[in-house]
């Protein structure tokens, strides 16, 4: 079913004290496609949310490198995270509520890709844990209190400690996003995955396609 998605005050509040914070010859990037984004899948009968894991976009309309740093300079940080967020009804609130350990949070966090195996990555930073009810149904940006360190090639994710309406299913075959679960077999979404440690390692081994994570970042970069 698709939504309304309106922007919120911290939205425009944020992108105006990001570019006074900003240094005066740094760049801002952006990364993931805010303008084209497909509307999360809930309310409705395919609603569907993130639960309990830690999510990477790795491939969207056929990019694998949409959610990665693509900055050279030597010194870039993650500032502020962006979330385009369903606005499930009541029933489905109290459903996740109850089954993914409470209200729904997410926290932005870098994961750096390992040389020898591709599915076992190493989550280098995150910041703080944001509440997101009180903004369903808007797309909404969380400036960071700390901002987040990040390297050319490292991925952007999402980590999500309880549950989150952020992920639009029926989104073809160049879409895929890989959860921190071994396997996705064995694996029960309301088991908790979530990478909140910097410098664990986490295996990503659980891969969906047809979907998309609903959010982007914003990087500032100096020479």
């Amino acid at each position: 079913m698709n939504m309304r998605m309106r922007s919120t005050a911290i939205l425009a509040g944020a992108v105006a004290s990001l570019a006074v914070a900003a240094p005066a010859q740094a760049a801002i990037t952006e990364i993931g496609d805010l303008p084209n984004m497909p509307a999360p899948s809930c309310p409705g009968v395919d609603c569907t949310a993130i639960t309990r894991t830690t999510g990477i976009q790795t491939l969207t309309a056929g990019n694998r490198g949409s959610y990665q740093s693509p900055v050279a300079q030597k010194q870039q940080r993650v500032v502020a995270f962006t979330l385009k967020l369903g606005n499930p009804n009541a029933t489905e609130i109290t459903f996740f509520n109850s089954h993914a350990g409470g209200p729904a949070e997410a926290q932005l966090a870098v994961i750096r890709g390992g040389r020898k195996q591709k599915t076992l990555l190493q989550v280098v930073a995150v910041s703080e844990v944001f509440s997101l009810q009180p903004w369903f149904g808007q797309t909404v940006q969380f400036p960071l209190v700390t901002s987040l360190p990040i390297r050319k090639g490292d991925f952007i994710g999402l980590t999500v400690p309880t549950w989150a309406p952020v992920l639009a299913v029926g989104q073809g075959t160049s879409n895929a996003w890989s959860a921190s679960r071994k396997l996705c077999a064995t694996a029960n979404v309301f088991d908790q995955t979530a990478q909140t440690i910097p410098g664990r390692l986490a295996r990503f081994g659980c891969s969906f396609t047809t979907a998309r994570l609903t959010f982007a970042a914003t990087l500032i970069s100096t020479p």
